[in-house]
């Protein structure tokens, strides 16, 4: 579906730059800009503003990314974070709220705060792996959950 002029006008205003800059911080790189235009009545049901489009973030491997929404949706400030890591047995994990600063050092102590959970580097550290499907049993796939006990 083509977007309109204002839809256009809204996903061309996102902050792919300062967002790609941020998600580096975290070691997470080829970060792009994605867009959902749902129809119009599907979009009064999910509460999306007007012109009806939802932008969103995601790294390129379906099997371990990095995903980031607008929250609420239609603006660009506030978001929340998520990694999908069915790679390492992980289902994907809470989603993690932050602000989008424009100050540099403010936006560093954000990516620094979700280091704990969506650091690239901690998903392929396997020491950290195996106490991560130790203690976060409820958010392994359901065939790692079954081999646990081998």
């Amino acid at each position: 579906m083509s977007l309109t002029a204002e839809q256009r006008r809204i996903f061309n205003a996102k902050p792919i730059h300062r967002m790609r800059w941020f998600a580096s911080l975290l070691h997470w790189h080829g970060l792009q800009l994605e867009r959902i235009v749902p129809p119009p009545d599907e979009a009064a049901g999910l509460r999306i503003p007007e012109p009806g489009i939802i932008a969103f973030y995601m790294t390129t491997d379906w099997k371990f990314n990095l995903q980031i929404n607008e929250t609420p949706i239609g603006q660009s400030v506030t978001h929340q974070a998520t990694i999908k890591a069915d790679r390492y047995g992980i289902n994907r994990i809470d989603w993690h709220p932050f602000t989008l600063f424009d100050d540099d050092e403010e936006l560093k102590h954000e990516a620094e705060r979700l280091r704990p959970w969506l650091d690239r580097k901690l998903y392929k550290d396997r020491k950290w792996l195996r106490a991560f499907r130790q203690y976060h049993p409820e958010l392994l796939l359901p065939s790692r959950k079954k081999c646990r006990g081998r």
